[in-house]
């Protein structure tokens, strides 16, 4: 029973992995290209257009 629940407790925490990494994959705000980029190598970091307001002092970075 034990077995069991641990199982079924993994399945859960890998379905809601996949599932929050769909949504990054899909963000509209992802930027997939920037402008005047010549470099041999891709782009290998995930930037985000917009704002992210910072959870010390509020402002919008």
């Amino acid at each position: 029973m034990v077995l069991f629940r641990n199982l079924m407790a993994f399945a859960a925490a890998l379905a809601g992995a996949t599932t929050s990494s769909n949504d990054v994959n899909n963000n509209p705000h992802k930027i997939t290209s920037l402008p005047n980029y010549n470099d041999a190598k891709p782009i290998n970091f995930d930037q985000y257009a917009g704002h992210i307001p910072l959870p010390s002092n509020g402002q919008k970075m």
